[in-house]
């Protein structure tokens, strides 16, 4: 009996014959022993000329499904990227869950639950004009009587609190928090951020008693408390409130790096330098870490290493003021005084308000015998500690009892100008223009300010708004410093 192969010669040796000439037998040369499982690829090639009809079904079937696939694995990476976002702005990790929320949204772009909680990780983060742009997509999709439209309402009064807009709102908020709503954490973190930014300190500590009351444990209670602490100067309680931050929740760089610097101000970099390290080895090129890291270095005897980061830091960023701070001191710790002289000079150029890199300075020309260089110095550093005692005071009382007092916000605006602050400056006169639209020294601070920063157009325009307030009143001209602005 022939094997299936040899069955197949002679098959194809009769289906040959007749095709040459007549009687004879033309055998076709054997084919290629070939399998099952190739027998049926061979089937489904020829398979769509003998079924066209079937083949086209099957081919738009398929489409389908996969068509049906890749929007069901949207559909699902979507959903991973909202509730992976949500997640992290509960834990206030609001970067994070603004990269999730915002791939989310790629996904699903008219997506309303997307698009509010966009907008509160971008209230947190400080962007309150992205915020508005996203409440406002999310009101144009959401259902007037939707699920979200309860929370909707609320974020918008939570962006006008957070942004320093309390009066306006304030009302509202207190009679949500009476009645338990199931906001309130949220309400009292806005209302308490929204003081510190009116400098109304406080009210905003009054909100962080209430809210540490409700939830001992929330990690952004303690890290606005902690901000509070440092503000009025109780730098070893504002360390405490950052450190049990950091041990609630370990992935809090923003209160391990805060912690880490007020350590080492309280000469405290055994603790300090781990935070130090971990934060270098989580964020290599940040360079307040890496300067941060070398102040450890050399607290703890390693001045070698504390120079190596430092002038790694100078390569990357040579106008970097507290390396070159840090840099001066060291190098005049090692009796090189001219070398010490110019990075210190920089420091207090960039950083007019950084007392200790002036003190640095000060010693330096002393050392060298330049006594009329370092009495000025000295003058500078007085009038960096009567600015300080201001700030306390006002901080601590006089803006409190009158937070809408154009003077104060005038007086902290200068006494910022002259810490180096320019920007911040600003807006505090602002702030008392808002207050008092003919408050003439805070027009006459923006006049020298734009005058400065080359815009000559709106320098005249707050010169010629002073002079006709000054015509209403006796009060005497302002005085500010003529820092250079960076256009």
């Amino acid at each position: 009996m022939a094997t299936e192969p040899e069955h197949d010669v002679v098959a194809s040796a009769l289906l040959a014959a007749g095709d040459g000439p007549k009687g004879a037998l033309t055998v076709s040369p054997p084919p290629c022993s070939v399998g099952a499982g190739a027998r049926r690829w061979q089937r489904l090639l020829v398979y769509p000329a003998r079924r066209p009809g079937r083949f086209t079904a099957l081919v738009v079937v398929l489409a389908l499904l996969g068509l049906a696939a890749t929007i069901v694995g949207r559909s699902l990476l979507a959903i991973y990227h909202f509730h992976v976002g949500k997640s992290a702005l509960e834990r206030y990790h609001p970067i994070e869950a603004r990269t999730h929320l915002e791939d989310s949204l790629r996904l699903w772009p008219d997506d309303p639950a997307s698009l509010l909680l966009l907008g509160r990780a971008s209230r947190r983060l400080g962007a309150f004009e992205d915020a508005q742009q996203y409440l406002d997509q999310c009101n144009r999709l959401a259902r007037r009587d939707g699920p979200l439209a309860d929370e909707l309402a609320l974020e918008r009064v939570l962006l006008q609190a957070h942004r320093g807009e309390v009066d306006a709102v304030g009302a509202v908020c207190e009679s949500f928090v009476r009645q338990n709503h199931p906001g309130t954490p949220l309400i009292l973190e806005a209302l308490a951020d929204g003081f510190i930014r009116q400098v109304r300190l406080g009210d905003a500590q009054l909100c962080v008693r209430e809210w540490l009351k409700r939830q001992p444990e929330n990690p952004q209670a303690h890290f606005l408390q902690a901000r509070l602490y440092d503000t009025f100067g109780g730098l070893r309680d504002a360390a405490s409130s950052f450190r049990h931050v950091v041990e609630l929740d370990a992935e809090r760089d923003d209160a391990r790096l805060e912690l880490a610097g007020l350590l080492v101000t309280l000469a405290q970099p055994s603790e300090a330098a781990p935070h130090a390290a971990y934060l270098a080895s989580q964020h290599p090129r940040n360079v307040r870490v890496r300067v941060l890291l070398a102040q450890c270095r050399e607290a703890l005897g390693q001045p070698e290493e504390a120079v190596r980061l430092l002038d790694e830091v100078l390569a990357q960023e040579p106008h970097f003021g507290p390396a070159l701070a840090e840099r001066g001191r060291l190098a005049l710790a090692d009796g090189q005084a001219a070398e010490a002289e110019g990075m210190l000079q920089e420091a207090c150029l960039l950083q007019p308000g950084d007392a200790r890199a002036l003190y640095q300075l000060e010693l330096c020309f002393t050392r060298q015998g330049k006594t009329d260089a370092a009495r000025e110095c000295s003058a500078r550093m007085k009038q960096l500690e009567d600015d300080h005692r201001q700030l306390r005071e006002v901080l601590g009382r006089r803006m409190q009892e009158n937070p809408h007092d154009p003077a104060l916000h005038y007086q902290m605006g200068m006494i910022v100008w002259r810490a180096g602050a320019v920007g911040e400056a600003v807006k505090w006169f602002e702030n008392a223009l808002r207050y008092d639209p003919d408050h003439a020294p805070s027009h006459e601070a923006l006049a020298k300010y734009y005058r400065l920063a080359g815009n000559m157009g709106r320098s005249a325009r707050h010169r010629d708004l002073a002079e006709k307030a000054r015509s209403k009143s006796a009060e005497p001209a302002s005085s500010v410093p003529a820092t250079p602005v960076k256009s």
